[in-house]
C-alpha cells in the first residue's frame, strides 16, 4: 500500500520545476498524490476532501500574505480533526537573512524569513508548538566567485527570483545588494545556515 502525500504548494515556479525535473513521477511512482496544486484557501473551502495529518512548509513562507493566509486556513472551522504542521524558516543567525535583512534596510524588495511573526501569532492563539534550532550547518563553495561574476547565481537567489529577473533590476539596486553581498562575504570562507523547525499541534476537537 503506497503512503498518500498531500502537497500545499500555491507555487507555479516550484511545480513547474518539478514536473520537469522528474521527481513528481518519481514520487507518484512510490506515493498516492493528492491536491497537488492547492491553495490555503483551496484547501479550507474543501477540507473534507483533504485528510491528512501533516503539511510540510520548508523555506516557503517569507510572502507576509502566505502568513496570513496561513492562519486564515488555521483558524477556518472546516478543520474537522487535528493535524501538525511543520515549518522551517532560516533564524536571526542565518547568513542569508543577515544579508537578506541588510537589502531589505535599503528599501529593496527581498523574501524575508516570518519565523517571529509565525511565532507570535501561535502565541496568541495559544497554539502549541515545540522549536527546534538546527546545528550550525555551512555552504562550502568558492565565495571569491560571488566577489568576481556579478552574474553568479547567488544574487537572485538571494532575492527569490530568476537570473532573467535580477538582470532586468535597475542597475543602482543591482549595485547595492552586491556591495552589501561583498561586505558581508569578504572575509569568510563558509555561509553559515542556521535554520529554526517549529512542529505546530492545531486541534480542532
Amino acid at each position: 500500500m503506497k503512503p498518500k502525500i498531500i502537497f500545499l504548494e500555491p507555487s507555479n515556479r516550484w511545480i513547474n520545476e518539478l514536473s520537469i525535473s522528474g521527481n513528481f513521477d518519481k514520487l507518484k511512482s512510490i506515493a498516492e498524490i493528492k491536491g497537488f496544486h492547492r491553495t490555503f484557501e483551496d484547501f479550507a473551502d474543501h477540507r473534507k476532501d483533504f485528510e491528512f495529518d501533516l503539511i510540510s512548509f520548508i523555506q516557503v513562507l517569507y510572502e507576509p500574505d502566505l502568513v496570513t493566509s496561513l492562519f486564515e486556513f488555521i483558524d477556518n472551522d472546516r478543520n474537522i480533526k487535528p493535524f501538525h504542521l511543520l515549518i522551517n524558516l532560516e533564524n536571526e543567525e542565518n547568513d542569508l537573512f543577515k544579508i537578506r535583512t541588510e537589502i531589505a534596510n535599503k528599501g529593496i524588495e527581498v523574501p524575508l524569513s516570518q519565523l517571529k511573526n509565525i511565532e507570535q501569532s501561535l502565541q496568541c492563539r495559544n497554539i502549541e508548538y515545540t522549536k527546534f534550532t538546527s546545528s550550525n550547518k555551512e555552504i562550502h563553495f568558492a565565495l571569491n566567485e560571488i566577489l568576481l561574476y556579478d552574474n553568479h547565481w547567488f544574487y537572485p537567489f538571494i532575492l527569490g527570483c530568476s537570473k532573467e529577473e535580477f538582470a532586468n533590476l535597475a542597475l543602482k539596486n543591482k549595485l547595492v545588494i552586491i556591495k552589501i553581498i561583498h561586505a558581508l562575504l569578504l572575509n569568510k570562507t563558509k555561509i553559515n545556515i542556521n535554520d529554526s523547525t517549529l512542529l505546530i499541534k492545531i486541534n480542532t476537537l
